[in-house]
């Protein structure tokens, strides 16, 4: 099995999302474009691509709701810098259909989740 950090999921997990806010500059994490997929090459130490359990071998599913595969790649990095970002990633970088609606589902609990926390802190500094 596969270690992961940072609060990641374990193997067993097909999809995962993570949320990249306005204080990140750097995502730490360098990809390419393989056979329609975006799969990440490498993650730098001590980044937030490392810090929230991303690793080699996973593949960025969606950015923003936009799902990677057959989306040119500078499509893709040029989304990426954009902020904020929820990013689905898939462990084992072969999504199935299931895996296209589980991430949707991901992706859909994500932004409730923080549109929830937003109008929380909304509420709070009032």
């Amino acid at each position: 099995a596969r270690r992961r950090v940072g609060g990641a999921p374990d193997s067993t997990s097909p999809s995962f999302v993570r949320y990249v806010g306005s204080e990140v500059v750097n995502l730490g994490f360098s990809f390419i474009s393989e056979a329609g997929a975006t799969v990440v090459t490498e993650t730098e130490a001590w980044s937030w691509a490392r810090y929230s359990g991303i690793i080699a071998g996973d593949e960025l599913v969606a950015v923003n709701g936009m799902f990677c595969r057959g989306h040119p790649i500078d499509e893709v990095i040029q989304r990426l810098a954009g902020r904020p970002l929820f990013l689905v990633f898939s462990a084992d970088s072969s999504p199935t259909p299931s895996d296209r609606e589980g991430a949707q589902r991901l992706i859909k609990a994500a932004l409730k989740k923080a549109s929830a926390k937003l109008l929380q802190q909304a509420a709070q500094t009032e």
